[in-house]
């Protein structure tokens, strides 16, 4: 969306097919319509507009119906996107991965809010992503529509009234690296100390997952992200930084990965967004070709001329991250399963209060009453005409 909106502002100069043909060339490789139920979907997108980002390693899982091992299907990383009636703001919401909550049968009515089972949120789209054949994939166009589905009622029905979605988009986070090479680096910079369980300190591959993984004593073996350093960081770098979650210096696991999940995705927004970019129809053909092997976007019926032309005020600075919780980790609850104790997040009140704001449009408000809530400001590192670039 952030490319095509690049393409149709330097062609608005040309005639009207131009544009068009320039959205069919950007876009043609990520549309993956899904259908989404009626009850679900939002009017249209001239007020309150809502979606639905899921980031995945997914590949196929190769299970049956009925078959609950759903290895590699969970969606680790979950952002619900509000912008407000105005489209003068864009709110990122991250909802914790271990929330422990009732999942939907995926074959009951989108209306329908009586739990099949009770689970961690980031399995939703795993117990949904069923294909005609009820064979679970993440390959299958059906099956993923299904478990973004899934996900969407999951999330509609942990409020009363619940919420409507005016699209969705599921990244591979395999490919997703694809497309930070492709805009070359990112600007960030870092808020606690991070140590990599995935590389070495000289940046060689290396898994240093398992019992010492977490260890200080290992720490001068691996990759350490330092406090307060902004610097432009390599893909590898960007993508290693944001998935870590073992060894923060806040110890704030999962909260810290989603905080540094949602500053990379703003950085690459900023760097997409930025004039370099935009005139450059190299990068520009490399960052389609690399979102087409990482994205599948849905907008329901929506004319994607539509989208630009309604969000062409926004800019990259009116990304505003929004810190569950207030970051702080963690609301831990332990579960008896299958005589294994496992651990969950609650669903405390103050998270219902936001999903309600999402719901009733006044997530502005919400944040007002949450300052601690607020995420981050801006990400880049200063450059002539980022601020007035529009992003999307």
């Amino acid at each position: 969306m952030i490319s095509l909106g690049g393409f149709v502002m330097i062609a608005s100069l040309a005639t009207a097919v131009v544009p068009k043909m320039l959205i069919h060339w950007a876009t043609d490789d990520i549309l993956d319509p899904v259908d989404v139920p009626t009850e679900l979907r939002a009017a249209d997108i001239n007020g309150p507009i809502n979606v639905l980002l899921l980031g995945t390693d997914a590949g196929s899982a190769g299970a049956v119906a009925g078959d609950r091992s759903h290895t590699g299907l969970n969606t680790d990383s979950i952002v619900l996107v509000h912008i407000p009636a105005s489209h003068e703001q864009v709110y990122m919401i991250s909802i914790p991965r271990d929330l422990y909550v009732g999942i939907p049968s995926r074959r009951s009515s989108a209306t329908n809010c009586t739990p099949a089972t009770h689970d961690k949120i980031n399995s939703a789209f795993a117990y949904g992503a069923y294909d005609a054949n009820g064979h679970q994939s993440a390959d299958d166009p059906t099956a993923r529509g299904n478990g973004i589905v899934l996900t969407m009622r999951t999330i509609s029905c942990l409020v009363d009234g619940g919420l409507r979605f005016n699209g969705s988009a599921l990244v591979n986070f395999d490919g997703f690296d694809k497309v930070v090479e492709a805009v070359g680096s990112v600007y960030m910079c870092v808020d606690e100390d991070v140590w990599s369980i995935h590389y070495a300190a000289d940046g060689t591959p290396r898994d240093f997952y398992g019992r010492w993984s977490t260890s200080a004593a290992n720490r001068a073996l691996r990759k350490h992200y330092a406090k307060d350093e902004c610097r432009e960081f390599q893909p590898w770098e960007a993508l290693d930084y944001a998935r870590q979650r073992y060894d923060l210096s806040l110890g704030d696991s999962d909260y810290g990965r989603q905080r540094h999940q949602q500053q990379l995705l703003k950085a690459v927004i900023e760097k997409i967004a930025s004039p370099n970019t935009l005139t450059n129809l190299d990068t520009m053909v490399r960052l389609r070709g690399a979102a087409g092997q990482a994205l599948s976007l849905n907008l329901n019926d929506t004319h994607i001329e539509d989208w630009v032309f309604t969000l062409r005020k926004l800019h990259a600075s009116d990304v505003q991250t929004v810190k569950t919780y207030a970051g702080i980790c963690c609301r831990g609850m332990q579960i008896d399963v299958g005589g294994q104790m496992v651990s969950y997040e609650r669903f405390d009140p103050d998270l219902e209060e936001l999903l309600e704001a999402v719901r009733d449009d006044t997530v502005f408000d919400f944040l007002y009453r949450h300052p601690d809530w607020v995420g981050s400001g801006s990400t880049s590192a200063p450059a002539s005409g980022t601020a007035t670039t529009p992003a999307g």
